[in-house]
């Protein structure tokens, strides 16, 4: 089994790199090697490594710079996206591909099902969702991921930043209104090598882990973890305060409700999803470089 990895040293790429087990050999292609808004250069870079399955963890995700670059962001997350597909659908492979709760408006009181009515608020949403679908409408082998508040040990994220402001300042405002799940770049993998080993494709997935906080709630669990393991910051618990999304700047809107329905993934033999603390707490081990 040969696997293309698009998207190397992104959060997501890096950490599939490390933990995959089942390839006979990965290929893995950062930005420089192929880049996904040369729409034109897309196949024929790919053809260079005839291989079996294509995994995309490479993406537009600026979300706010979408919003007056919204040719770049289409050209990624849907142009790109639809490109691939119909190669992988010529050439009977198996195309992998990552999606996000932004498919929807984050309005329903509930957690979002696979079936429930897309109606993205944001340019980043829309480009995302049209890359969904032209995956869908061309008939290729597929597998879709949606998820959401994914972080890891790699790049840009959610965890790393709490931390490197509670380190550099006394106080926190933190959004208080807006619910989710906190995705590990190690549960995507480990569940995507289970699906590919498995065979449970030509479907749609949510996949995020068990339980929800609010981004506010989840701030205070990496401060007080870090406190836990020795790693005294400038700012406490005590003095992180919560605020509402509208009093945010922020030039894209933001889905308040990010929660993902997953049983459908989980109804799947040999599929386990944990809560996520239980990532959130690897995370900080690894981060931190002190496990409790």
């Amino acid at each position: 089994m040969k696997i293309l990895l698009i998207g190397e040293n992104g959060q997501l790429g890096s950490t599939i790199c490390k933990r995959f087990k089942i390839a006979d050999e990965i290929n893995s292609l950062s930005r420089k090697d192929i880049d996904l808004s040369e729409t034109n250069k897309i196949i024929k870079k790919i053809e260079l490594h005839k291989p079996n399955i294509i995994i995309n963890a490479s993406a537009y995700t600026n979300v706010d710079l979408a919003e007056s670059d919204q040719e770049n962001a289409y050209l990624v997350n849907a142009k790109a996206i639809e490109k691939i597909a119909q190669y992988a659908f010529i050439n009977k492979l198996l195309f992998i591909h990552y999606s996000t709760d932004y498919v929807f408006d984050g309005y329903k009181d509930s957690a979002y099902l696979e079936t429930d009515i897309t109606n993205p608020i944001n340019v980043y949403g829309k480009s995302k969702l049209k890359g969904e679908n032209a995956i869908i409408e061309s008939k290729c082998k597929y597998i879709i991921f949606r998820t959401s508040w994914v972080y890891s040990d790699n790049g840009s994220n959610f965890p790393k930043k709490i931390l490197d402001l509670a380190s550099k300042n006394n106080n926190l405002k933190i959004v208080s209104d807006q619910i989710g799940s906190p995705t590990s770049a190690d549960l995507i993998s480990d569940i995507t090598e289970k699906c590919i080993e498995k065979n449970y494709i030509n479907s749609l997935y949510h996949l995020s882990p068990n339980g929800e906080t609010t981004r506010f709630e989840f701030a205070k669990y990496l401060i007080n973890g870090a406190d836990k393991r020795g790693k005294k910051l400038k700012c406490t618990i005590a003095n992180i305060k919560p605020i509402l999304s509208k009093n945010m700047k922020s030039i894209a809107k933001r889905p308040k409700n990010s929660l993902l329905n997953c049983n459908k993934i989980k109804s799947k033999e040999g599929i386990r999803i944990p809560d996520w603390q239980i990532h959130a707490d690897l995370f900080l081990d690894r981060y931190l470089g002190v496990s409790l």
